[in-house]
C-alpha cells in the first residue's frame, strides 16, 4: 500500500526545520564580531592597572566583572574580548564601542598614559560606583574619545577640576558626574570653572547629571535651546543668580532637578506649558521666590514635587489637587518669616481651616507627603485615611490639634509618622498597632496624656520611638521595650513617667544608640550599662540619682558614648572641667567624679 502525501510531510517538515537551525547556527557563527588584538590588548592592560578591592563599590549587586577577562587561555569564544562582561563591540566592524564597568570594584588611577584611551571608538562608557582615588579625570579623555555620546563617572571618587577637554565630547548625550563626599572634608571636591562653555557644545545633551560639582557660577541662558534635554539635574552644585525660567517649558524635559542650591534665585513662570512632561521637580533647598501659580496643576504628569525650604508665598494653590499622579510632596518650611518680615502671618493652605486639609485627600498615589513647619491648623481629618499607599506621613512644628484619630490605621503601609512639635491632646490610641510597617513614631513636644499602650510593643518593625515632653504618665517597665530588636531610639523625657529598670543586660533592645530617660523618677545608676552596648546618646537628667558615679558606667560607655556634655547638680552645671562621652547627668545630686575614669 502506498504513502499518502500526508504520510510523508512530518517527515519532510522535521527536515526543513533541521536545516533552517543548521542554517541559523553557522549563520551566527560566520557574523558574529571577533575583537581586535589592539583591543584586547587595551583591556586587559586597563584591568591589570586596577586592584579588586570590595570597599571600593556600594552597590548591592556590584561584582568584579574584569575577573573572568582572558581568563581561559585557547578557548576561542573566551578569548573574543567582545564576549566579555561590560564590553561591547560593533556587530560589524569588531570595534569595542561600550564599555560598562559600573559597581566592579574596581581601584586605583586612571592617568593619561592609560590603555583606555586607545579604545577611540568607544560610544559609551561606564566607571560608575567605582574608587579612582580621588585622582583627577584625565584631560586625554576630551581628545582621544569623541565619539563618546554616553559618560557616566558618578560616584567613583574623582575630585580636582573637571578638564576643559570635556568640552570637547560634542556627541555627548548622557553626561554623568559626581562627587564623593569624603569624611574628613579634606579630599576637594570636583570643580567646574567653565560651565557655560560645556554647555554650549553638547548641543545633543539629553541628560545632564551634575551632583556635588563644584561650578559656583549661573546656569547658562542656552539651556533654553536644549529643546532635546529630557533630564536636568545639577543637585548641590553651589550654582547661584537667576536661574532661566524658560527651562522649565521645555518640549521634551522630564526631569528638573535643583536641589541644595542655596544661592540659586528663581521663579515660576506663570504660563506654565500644559502639555509638560515633566514627572519630577526638586526645588528643595534653593532660593526660588514669588508665587506658585495656579498653571502648576497643570502639570499633570508630575510624579514628584519637593519645594521644601524655599521662599514661595503666600500661599499652595488648590490648583495641586489636580496632580493626581504624585507619588513624593515636600511642601515642608513653605515659608520662612526671617526673608519677608514685614508679612506678618502666612497660613500655606489660605486662612480658612477647612482649606488647609481639603484637596489632599485627592492625592491617592502619594506614598510621601511632608507638611512640617507649614501653618497647618486645626484637628486631623479623616480624609488622610483616603492616602492608603503612604509610605511616609510627615505633619511636624505645625498647629495641629485634637486627638489622634483611629482613622490613621487606615494606613496600612506606612513606616514613618511624625506628628511631633504639635498642639495634639488625649492619649496615644491603641489602634495604631495595626500600622505594622512603622519604623518611626514622632510625637514628642505635645500635649499628650495617659500611658503608652501596651500594644506598641506589638510594633516588631519599630526602630526609633520619640515620646518626649509631652504629658504621659503611669509606670513604665523599660524591659518591655526589649522586645523590640530593631529599636536603635528611645526618648522618653519630660513626661510623668516613672521608670522601672529590671536588672541585667536585657533591660534595652542590644541595638539602641540613643536613650533619653531624664525626668523619669530613676533612683540609681541603670546595671544595664555595666553590659556591652553601642548606646551614643545617654540622657538620665533631672532624675534622683544620689551619689558617685560608678567608675563601671565609664568603663562600659566610654568608647561608644560621643561629645563632651557631662553636667552635675551644682552652682555651674555646664562648666565642670570634665569631658567624655554624650551623657546629661544634669540635675541630679552626684559627687563629681576624677577624670581618670575618662580615660
Amino acid at each position: 500500500m502506498g504513502s499518502s502525501w500526508c504520510d510523508f510531510f512530518p517527515l519532510r517538515y522535521f527536515t526543513l526545520v533541521l536545516l533552517m537551525n543548521a542554517a541559523g547556527c553557522f549563520s551566527f557563527v560566520q557574523t558574529q564580531a571577533l575583537c581586535h588584538d589592539a583591543e584586547r590588548s587595551a583591556l586587559l592592560q586597563f584591568k591589570a592597572s586596577f586592584t579588586i578591592d570590595k570597599s571600593a563599590s556600594q552597590d548591592a549587586f556590584a561584582f568584579p566583572k574584569v575577573s573572568s577577562w582572558g581568563r581561559l587561555a585557547g578557548d576561542t569564544q573566551r578569548n573574543n574580548c567582545c564576549s566579555w562582561d561590560g564590553v561591547e563591540c560593533n556587530d560589524h566592524s569588531g570595534h569595542v564601542i561600550g564599555l560598562d564597568l559600573a559597581s566592579s570594584y574596581l581601584h586605583g588611577f586612571i592617568n593619561s598614559n592609560s590603555s583606555l584611551f586607545q579604545l577611540v571608538h568607544l560610544e559609551s562608557l561606564d566607571l560608575s560606583d567605582n574608587n579612582f582615588s580621588f585622582s583627577q579625570i584625565p584631560s586625554r579623555l576630551g581628545h582621544a574619545l569623541t565619539s563618546l555620546t554616553y559618560l557616566n563617572l558618578s560616584m567613583s571618587s574623582f575630585s580636582g577640576q573637571i578638564p576643559s577637554e570635556m568640552s570637547h565630547l560634542s556627541n555627548l548625550s548622557t553626561l554623568h558626574l559626581s562627587s564623593n563626599s569624603a569624611p574628613d572634608f579634606k579630599i576637594p571636591p570636583l570643580k567646574m570653572p567653565d560651565f557655560r562653555s560645556l554647555v554650549q557644545n553638547l548641543t545633543n545633551i539629553k541628560q545632564l547629571h551634575l551632583f556635588d560639582v563644584e561650578i559656583s557660577s549661573t546656569v547658562p541662558n542656552t539651556f533654553v535651546n536644549l529643546s532635546s534635554l529630557t533630564s536636568l539635574r545639577l543637585r548641590a552644585c553651589k550654582l547661584k543668580g537667576q536661574f532661566p525660567a524658560g527651562i522649565f517649558n521645555l518640549p521634551n524635559l522630564q526631569v528638573l532637578d535643583l536641589a541644595n542650591n542655596f544661592d540659586l534665585t528663581g521663579y515660576f513662570p506663570d504660563d506654565l506649558n500644559k502639555s509638560s512632561p515633566l514627572k519630577i521637580l526638586n526645588l528643595q533647598a534653593t532660593d526660588f521666590s514669588g508665587h506658585i501659580p495656579a498653571s502648576l496643576g497643570d502639570l499633570r504628569a508630575l510624579n514628584l514635587l519637593n519645594i521644601r525650604s524655599c521662599n514661595f508665598y503666600p500661599y499652595v494653590p488648590s490648583s495641586l489637587s489636580n496632580l493626581t499622579q504624585l507619588n513624593f510632596l515636600d511642601l515642608s518650611s513653605f515659608y520662612d518669616y526671617a526673608y519677608l518680615p514685614d508679612i506678618l502671618t502666612i497660613h500655606a493652605f489660605s486662612n480658612h481651616v477647612s482649606d488647609s486639609w481639603s484637596w489632599f485627600r485627592k492625592l491617592t498615589k502619594l506614598n510621601h507627603l511632608a507638611l512640617d513647619t507649614t501653618h497647618l491648623r486645626g484637628d486631623l481629618p479623616c480624609s488622610l485615611a483616603n492616602l492608603t499607599q503612604l509610605l511616609v506621613l510627615d505633619l511636624d512644628k505645625n498647629e495641629i490639634t485634637g486627638e489622634i484619630p483611629c482613622c490613621l490605621a487606615n494606613l496600612k503601609q506606612v513606616s514613618k509618622l511624625s506628628l511631633g512639635y504639635n498642639q495634639i491632646t488625649g492619649q496615644i490610641p491603641s489602634c495604631l498597632v495595626q500600622l505594622t510597617q512603622l519604623t518611626l513614631l514622632d510625637l514628642r513636644f505635645n500635649n499628650l496624656q495617659g500611658a503608652i499602650p501596651r500594644s506598641l510593643f506589638k510594633l516588631r518593625n519599630l526602630k526609633h520611638i520619640y515620646l518626649h515632653s509631652n504629658d504621659l504618665s503611669g509606670s513604665v517597665v523599660l524591659d518591655e521595650f526589649s522586645k523590640l530588636e530593631k529599636l536603635r531610639g528611645l526618648r522618653l523625657s519630660l513626661n510623668k513617667f516613672s521608670v522601672q529598670i529590671k536588672t541585667g543586660f536585657n533591660a534595652i533592645a542590644p541595638k539602641l544608640e540613643v536613650l533619653g530617660l531624664g525626668s523619669c523618677n530613676i533612683k540609681e545608676f541603670p546595671e544595664f550599662l555595666k553590659y556591652p552596648n553601642v548606646l551614643e546618646d545617654l540622657d538620665l537628667s533631672n532624675n534622683n540619682l544620689h551619689g558617685q558615679i560608678p567608675k563601671w558606667m565609664w568603663n562600659s560607655t566610654s568608647e561608644t558614648l560621643s561629645w563632651p556634655d557631662i553636667n552635675f547638680h551644682s552652682p555651674h552645671p555646664n562648666h565642670n572641667g570634665i569631658s567624655g562621652p554624650k551623657l546629661n547627668l544634669s540635675r541630679n545630686i552626684l559627687r563629681e567624679v576624677s577624670i581618670e575614669f575618662l580615660n
